[in-house]
């Protein structure tokens, strides 16, 4: 009978209390396997002994696990975290990763940090940024400056992604173009033939899955300047931008100054002119010229007009010379 006790007794602690176990390796030291549960704090699964995660397995992860070196993943608020001097920056996207979301930002701590967008620096880190471009984290001390993370948001339609390089710690599951799978590195993916991509692709750490699909357009607007000679640029007349698409955004300059295209789209002052057209994929092609004097109407009335008063004076001159010899 106390036989019997003591096997309900193991059986009863193993079913209830096993899963309650706490995984708290270090994850330190790198063995060259493909550990997914370094530095995991949270549940083990009662029969395979692995970290519980909101992986293939379907299960409720908690606490946080290693990615990669001063870099965790939070289960609870779904961000990466870069461990920094002084504080813990922690955003949504991965060192490296493109995606089309927006991203949530969080800072704790105080410490030296800036965050640019494009090459140039924010007035402030925001809790989410969600406009397309490259966005890069920079901290730094007295005696050095450090890149933290960096990532890229792209439109559902682009032309600014030609290779995407995976995050470390990840690896490609499966890619679709045109609805086709294809066969693809498991590291990178190849984006220089235009089509619609459906890519995903998981942390090893986490077994998270995370999907990229786009639409990859490289081809450039397809505008034409009538009126520039073959040089392209110069003009002796107005010059016309054809070809240009509803969703083309045109930016132009003249002798330094932002100006609007007319509703003809023509440019018509002479001097020097910068026009970039950007599409809505981001594709641009941008022009330099200049439009040399010419006789348009302006240029017309403006002579008349000073014809007519040079003739005006000179019958003024004439009429007063008359009078002062009748007298």
């Amino acid at each position: 009978m106390k036989k019997f006790l003591a096997t309900c007794l193991i059986i009863i602690f193993g079913v209830f209390l096993l899963p309650l176990g706490v995984y708290a390796a270090e994850g330190d030291e790198d063995d060259g396997g493909d550990d997914t549960s370094a530095g995991y704090i949270g549940e083990l699964d009662p029969f395979t002994g692995e970290p519980v995660n909101s992986g293939k397995n379907g299960g409720v992860a908690t606490g946080a696990v290693k990615v990669t070196n001063g870099v965790t993943y939070n289960y609870s608020t779904h961000m990466f975290n870069y461990s920094s001097q002084g504080g813990m920056f922690s955003c949504s996207a991965a060192d490296g990763m493109i995606l089309t979301d927006p991203v949530n930002i969080a800072l704790d701590g105080e410490f030296n940090i800036k965050m640019y967008k494009n090459g140039k620096a924010m007035d402030s880190i925001p809790d989410m940024v969600s406009d397309p471009g490259t966005y890069v984290v920079m901290v730094w001390d007295d005696n050095s400056e450090t890149q933290l993370c960096s990532f890229q948001i792209v439109s559902k339609m682009t032309g600014s992604v030609s290779q995407y390089i995976l995050p470390d710690g990840f690896v490609t599951d499966k890619l679709y173009i045109e609805g086709e799978e294809t066969r693809t590195g498991r590291g990178s993916v190849d984006f220089t033939e235009e089509g619609y991509y459906q890519l995903s692709y998981r942390c090893s750490a986490t077994q998270i899955e995370y999907n990229l699909d786009i639409t990859v357009d490289h081809t450039p607007p397809q505008v034409v300047f009538e009126g520039l000679e073959e040089n392209g640029t110069t003009a002796r007349g107005p010059v016309k931008l054809t070809g240009l698409a509803n969703d083309d955004t045109v930016y132009i300059t003249y002798n330094d100054k932002a100006i609007r295209l007319d509703y003809d789209n023509e440019l018509k002052e002479s001097g020097n002119y910068h026009v970039i057209v950007v599409d809505s994929a981001g594709n641009s092609i941008d022009k330099s010229f200049k439009i040399l004097v010419y006789l348009n109407v302006k240029s017309i009335v403006f002579i008349l007009l000073f014809i007519a008063i040079i003739i005006g004076l000179v019958v003024a001159l004439y009429i007063s010379r008359k009078r002062l010899r009748v007298r």
